[in-house]
């Protein structure tokens, strides 16, 4: 693992929590495992009682945690 790899990481953490926080990364032959912790219900759409404007929110909250993994492959593929 590269410094550049490790500052990626960090990077990835930085981004995800607005602060440094807690973040495991474990490797696996090629495999690479990494665990965040989100700050928010993980793709959740709320209750079936919102009003749609709370819908719309959490729909937009969803969409962008699917991006998510996207995002954390670009920016370790460009360490």
């Amino acid at each position: 693992m590269t410094s550049a790899f490790g500052g990626a990481l960090l990077d990835i953490s930085c981004q995800q929590h607005g602060e440094e926080r807690y973040l495991a990364a474990a490797f696996d032959g090629e495999r690479l495992f990494l665990v965040l912790e989100p700050q928010h219900d993980f793709m959740s759409l709320g209750s079936f009682d919102s009003s749609p404007d709370e819908f719309e929110e959490n729909l937009h909250q969803a969409l962008a945690d699917l991006m998510i993994p996207r995002r954390i492959i670009d920016r370790l593929a460009a360490a």
